[in-house]
């Protein structure tokens, strides 16, 4: 069991004199490097981010593959699914112009298994300047909205008038979405499989239309 992060620090005083000295000395703080919001949809298994076992990347730089698994998760202080339960493989690759995932989701265990998988994702159109901690005086307008029951539009009207978009678009569609959550309810039988796929695309002002990711699989 993954033991929760310890959030305490312990902060020793300083004799007061030390501490004028120091704060006279004292470099003006430099701005903090802001960091833009990743728009890959992060993924939650039952409220907890699964475990990272391993990733690879292929020798062609074309494919990432990562093997995640379960935590000991617990439900009213009893162990509901043991850890390495549910192994789950996450393809990541490029494909005419967009991002693509798969997750291919395997019960390991020997009973079955009831699951709520949620993805996360969300987009700030932070650009280069501002991801290296420019900090600028006047930014665009964000937007989000429901496309379809299977995706998501985030959107950006830029000071130059221009909207930008990045679609998010899932393959079932889940069973709930909302404007930076996609959540699935998964039944797996003992040793079964299924898969969820998604796409991500970006345009001005319509971003390109997914294909299907079996296609980038090769």
């Amino acid at each position: 069991m993954l033991d929760p992060a310890d959030e305490t620090s312990g902060v020793s005083a300083e004799p007061e004199e030390e501490a004028e000295e120091l704060e006279e000395e004292e470099p003006e703080e430099e701005p903090e490097e802001e960091e833009a919001k990743a728009e890959e949809p992060e993924p939650k298994v039952e409220k907890a981010p699964p475990r990272v076992r391993r990733l690879n990347v292929r020798d062609d730089n074309t494919l990432l593959t990562i093997d995640l698994t379960n935590p000991d998760t617990y439900f009213e202080n009893r162990l509901a699914l043991p850890k390495d339960t549910v192994h789950v493989v996450r393809t990541v690759f490029l494909l005419r112009a967009a991002a693509y995932q798969r997750f291919a989701i395997r019960n390991y265990g020997d009973a079955p298994v009831d699951l709520r998988l949620t993805f996360l994702f969300d987009s700030d159109f932070a650009d280069l300047f501002e991801v290296r901690g420019l900090r600028r005086e006047r930014r665009g307008k964000l937007s989000k909205e429901v496309a379809n029951p299977a995706a998501v539009r985030l959107k950006y009207e830029g000071l130059d008038q221009k909207q930008r978009q990045t679609s998010v678009s899932f393959d079932p569609a889940p069973a709930e979405l909302t404007e930076s959550t996609a959540g699935y309810r998964l039944r797996l039988a003992a040793k079964q499989a299924t898969a969820i796929s998604l796409a991500i695309g970006c345009g001005i002002p319509e971003p390109p239309q997914p294909v299907a990711p079996q296609r980038g699989l090769r």
